[in-house]
């Protein structure tokens, strides 16, 4: 095995390389070797780091686990030292390991190459980062070839165990979906070790009643209903409603253009663009902020001339204002001025309220178009659902307020009245 040429003394730092994005277009550039010198400032580096050892008389890419350029020098010479020995004739386990795929390692591969998938957004890269990050932490293991069914039900009794902000542990829901990314990064390596996920119990779609409606935008002031009301009328994601520009309306079709917004890092989910309808009242509102709009481009922006990115954080405290927190929400929140310590609040007296999301607006807006009788696969067309069994779970359940004429029917049949 081919090492001096490539490290002669070890207590220099080997050749470390990083791979970067461009600023421009957040592609990732080919790895570049990192020079170090007067003027050159390598401390605000991030990973990934690599190096290139010679293995077997072939020079081969070898991906560093280190977090910092500092750690990463320390973590190449280790390597190196180890090849070194193994030149030497030492039969040591560790040089078997140079060749294997450390678990964090596998997870930054992993995650860069889902964030060049097109359509991929950023809110579910993040997902996959946090939820990846955590086994890596957790798993106990160094290498990828070392999870087992037994590491995977470990980590799964962790996420059930109660953490100390929190009451209980991960929802059911939250581990299934963490666990089926985790599926996936391990069939990436031909990792054949499951665990039997948590069943996630079926919920009730919760949509708005007409009171809550009008109690939420009675506490509104105008601005706000212009905005919420945008949301339910077209039933959009919230990014969606973010990125919405005055060119996105179709005012002639009376429509509003769901468009990728490339240079600000938008794209439609599942990459497809398409076109909601608006109600009059809603084309009215928009003319008629059009004539004189905050933003030449941007419908909906924040106090720094950006599109607003808090809709939710406001929508809470609106929700609070109206009246229509369920009360019984209980969260662990970072407060105090000075000393930051937890404290455990209630929907009762802080925006805290998890039924109050921006989501049931959508569910709310398919569930109204539903009962108008709009055919279903229209629907699934305006809420940009991949199938028509994802549009029926967003459809709520009539209220049996307006279904009385039937309901009574129903009684007169059973007994032939």
């Amino acid at each position: 095995m081919e090492t001096r040429s490539r490290l002669t003394d070890l207590t220099k730092a080997p050749a470390i390389y990083h791979r970067a994005k461009d600023p421009s277009t957040s592609k990732w550039l080919n790895p570049k070797r990192i020079e170090e010198g007067r003027g050159l400032r390598t401390s605000d580096l991030k990973p990934p780091f690599s190096i290139r050892p010679v293995i077997d008389g072939k020079q081969v890419w070898h991906p560093l686990t280190a977090q910092s350029f500092t750690e990463a020098k320390a973590e190449a010479i280790a390597f190196y030292t180890k090849l070194a020995a193994h030149e030497r004739g030492a039969a040591i386990q560790e040089i078997d390991d140079a060749n294997r795929t450390s678990l964090h390692a596998a997870v930054e591969d992993y995650l860069s190459h889902k964030e060049h998938e097109a359509g991929r957004r950023p809110g579910s890269i993040k997902a996959y980062r946090t939820a990846l990050n955590e086994f890596a932490e957790k798993a106990g293991v160094r290498y990828i070839d070392e999870v087992t069914e037994r590491v995977l039900g470990r980590y799964l009794r962790f996420m059930r165990e109660p953490v100390p902000e929190k009451r209980t542990g991960y929802a059911p829901k939250t581990i299934a979906v963490r666990m089926t990314i985790i599926f996936s990064l391990l069939k990436k390596h031909d990792i054949k070790a499951r665990v039997e996920l948590p069943s996630v119990p079926k919920k009730l779609v919760q949509i708005f009643s007409a009171t809550e409606i009008k109690k939420l935008f009675d506490a509104m002031d105008n601005e706000e209903k212009f905005r919420y009301g945008f949301f339910l009328a077209t039933a959009c994601r919230e990014q969606e409603v973010m990125y919405a520009t005055w060119d996105d309306i179709d005012w002639d079709k009376k429509e509003y253009r769901v468009t990728a917004k490339p240079e600000v890092g938008f794209e439609p989910k599942s990459h497809e663009e398409r076109s909601v309808p608006l109600d009059d009242d809603m084309l009215r509102e928009l003319r008629e902020h059009s004539k004189n709009p905050a933003h030449p481009r941007w419908i909906f922006i924040n106090g720094d001339n950006n599109p607003e990115s808090h809709f939710l954080d406001k929508f809470k405290r609106i929700a609070l204002k109206a009246g229509v927190n369920c009360g019984y929400c209980v969260t662990s929140r970072s407060e105090g001025h000075y000393e930051k310590k937890n404290v455990e609040v209630t929907c009762k007296t802080r925006p805290v309220c998890e039924k109050m999301y921006l989501h049931r607006f959508r569910k709310t807006k398919a569930t109204l178009w539903h009962e108008a009788g709009v055919p279903v696969r229209t629907i699934q067309h305006w809420l940009g659902h991949s199938s028509l069994e994802i549009t029926q779970l967003y459809l709520g359940v009539t209220d049996s307020s307006k279904l009385r004429d039937q309901i009574n029917a129903a009684r007169r049949k059973a007994y032939g009245d």
